[in-house]
């Protein structure tokens, strides 16, 4: 009996962990990021030759000017911090879902009444890491609000995207549920690496840079179909259908239109992700097309 309870007391639910890390980590991210960008344009100035394309986006001219120089900063310290991170935290995240070999719906759906009754610690710890992780892409959508609020971020499709997802967050990670699509959606982040590293060097002139974007771009469009496409898209049909045909195994801690708005949302950006894909798609069939032969 004591064993029990000191279990149940053990994996009660930590909803100020949610609120520290999100307090602590936001200012972290910001601070971490701004220093990157007075490394690159203060410290070591980094001025590389630039294609003509990046230079009109940064200065809005045919040569580049101080400004500009700044926008490119900016833009490189955001790229290269958001690789470093997404490959440490997606890597985090994918490793985390590899330990549902068997993915019950009380263990995918994050029942912890249900997995306490059972003793079901393994994935109580498992669940515990979704629930951390999800409390650190919580803090990740702040920092991504504060950038956006000072012009760093634009874009109204942007200020949704971090609201939303800040908004999700507070369902999954501060209440602890939904850990398997939860962790899918976080494993997503793997495949961005590639994307950021693509963006930046792109923007730079020369053969080896476009070699490299073009690999980059192979290396991002293979990720980018088999974790947003095909592995959280089986997450997310997997839990639409528990949700319209098994409801009674959602955790019961939630309330029930919190469930059903993230379960929406999942299904909503599972879609987002297919269009992308399709875009994707056919910029590959674009790139690699024979030109129609000219008609006399």
């Amino acid at each position: 009996m004591n064993v029990m309870s000191t279990s149940i007391s053990f994996f009660a639910i930590d909803y100020h962990r949610y609120d520290r890390l999100c307090i602590v980590l936001t200012p972290i991210f910001i601070s971490s990021q701004y220093l990157l960008f007075l490394y690159i344009h203060r410290v070591i100035r980094w001025r590389p030759p630039l294609t003509k394309d990046a230079i009109s986006a940064a200065s809005g001219s045919a040569t580049m000017t101080e400004a500009g120089w700044r926008n490119f900063s900016i833009e490189a310290a955001q790229l290269i911090w958001s690789g470093f991170f997404n490959t440490a935290y997606g890597s985090a995240a994918f490793a985390a879902v590899q330990s549902y070999v068997d993915v019950e719906p009380i263990r995918a759906l994050g029942d912890r009444g249900a997995l306490l009754a059972a003793g079901d610690i393994d994935y109580l710890m498992v669940q515990e890491s979704a629930a951390f992780l999800g409390s650190v892409f919580g803090a990740l959508m702040l920092f991504y609000l504060f950038y956006w609020c000072i012009g760093w971020d634009k874009g109204n499709e942007q200020l949704f995207h971090h609201v939303t997802f800040f908004g999700v967050t507070i369902v999954l990670a501060r209440r602890s549920a939904l850990p398997y699509s939860g962790l899918w959606a976080m494993a997503m982040e793997f495949s961005s690496p590639a994307l950021n590293a693509m963006n930046l060097v792109r923007q730079l002139d020369g053969s080896i840079a476009e070699k490299s974007t073009l690999l980059c771009f192979a290396i991002f469009a293979l990720s980018f179909y088999a974790l947003r496409c095909v592995l959280f898209g089986k997450a997310v049909i997997r839990t639409c259908y528990l949700r319209m045909f098994a409801p009674d195994g959602f955790p019961v801690h939630v309330p029930s239109w919190e469930v059903d708005a993230v379960v929406l949302l999942w299904l909503a950006g599972w879609l987002l992700q297919l269009k992308w894909g399709v875009d994707i798609y056919k910029k590959v069939k674009r790139k690699f097309s024979k030109p129609k032969p000219k008609s006399e």
